[in-house]
């Protein structure tokens, strides 16, 4: 008969493996990684991501567009490109300044 015992099947729980009354230390970066993590899945999703993204720049094409009041609004991809700006300027500005006015001076605690 070819039944394991036990102490044959091993569970490994945060970093030990336990298998019975012996337990020994297992490197956790030894196990194997979510699929999602893999390298050709990150380059998958990358590439999934660039291309719907031009697929919407293109889409810019058949949209028909307001009066302009400035000259570069009707420019191709300016919603894109503008989009993109904007969000730098927010990540730029909230670090910058946003994030000096919320920090905590070094002598803050020794006052």
């Amino acid at each position: 008969m070819n039944q394991s015992s036990p102490l044959q099947k091993q569970e490994i729980r945060g970093g030990l493996r336990h298998d019975g009354p012996r337990c020994k230390t297992v490197d956790p970066t030894s196990a194997p990684k979510p699929k999602i993590e893999q390298p050709a899945a990150i380059r998958t999703m990358w590439v999934l991501g660039l291309i719907s993204l031009a697929l919407l720049v293109l889409a810019d094409l058949g949209v028909h567009h307001h009066e302009a009041v400035f000259g570069f609004e009707t420019s191709f991809g300016f919603s894109a490109w503008y989009g993109f700006a904007t969000c730098l300027l927010m990540v730029i500005v909230s670090k910058k300044v946003v994030g000096q006015q919320l920090s905590v001076r070094d002598t803050y605690y020794d006052d």
